[in-house]
């Protein structure tokens, strides 16, 4: 069994006994933020499409430009449910080079996923929580039409592609400075 270490008897706990961690008249906007951080790192995130196989990994490109897999391909029959790997809002419901194509932003990391072919069941502006059926996939689009859901994921204000896999691991953290 693991113990704590040090004197535990002169712990100093009644800041801690409040009904709830912002009522703690100690704690600044900085202890909020790192509050709503931690808060939001305890959501839990799944792929689109429960168990099913990875058919292609994300392949990160050596440029911007340069030929890569930006993103995961997840194997899907015709017609199956995908779902919203996390919380946030839809932001682009829509056709993209011919594919049905849906994305959702996730302020709290700063990302927005986009999912393809998916024929969409949710609207542009609808909050969605971690699994809400949002589209099923479709029989048009690109190297995933009829066989599997494209995911990709990126930052919102940039065009840096990411691996969305790293969001669905129990070793998933994110680390942040706290100072700028």
């Amino acid at each position: 069994m693991l113990r704590p270490q040090g004197n535990w008897d002169q712990v100093d706990t009644t800041s801690v006994l409040h009904t709830s961690p912002l009522d703690d008249p100690g704690l600044d906007d900085r202890g909020v933020s790192i509050l709503a951080f931690v808060v939001m790192l305890a959501v839990q995130w799944l792929p689109p499409v429960p168990g099913a196989e990875v058919t292609q990994e994300y392949s990160a490109p050596a440029h911007a430009w340069a030929p890569g897999h930006r993103g995961v391909d997840y194997l899907a029959a015709l017609h199956t449910p995908v779902q919203s790997i996390g919380p946030g809002e839809v932001v682009f419901v829509g056709r993209v080079a011919g594919k049905p194509v849906v994305s959702i932003n996730h302020p709290d990391l700063g990302l927005r996923s986009t999912y393809e072919p998916v024929d969409a069941v949710v609207h542009l502006g609808e909050e969605v929580t971690t699994g809400t059926l949002i589209g099923f996939t479709a029989d048009v689009g690109g190297h995933c039409a009829m066989t599997c859901v494209h995911l990709g994921l990126k930052a919102n204000d940039s065009k840096q592609y990411q691996d969305p896999q790293r969001l669905f691991g129990s070793d998933f953290a994110v680390l942040r400075p706290l100072s700028g």
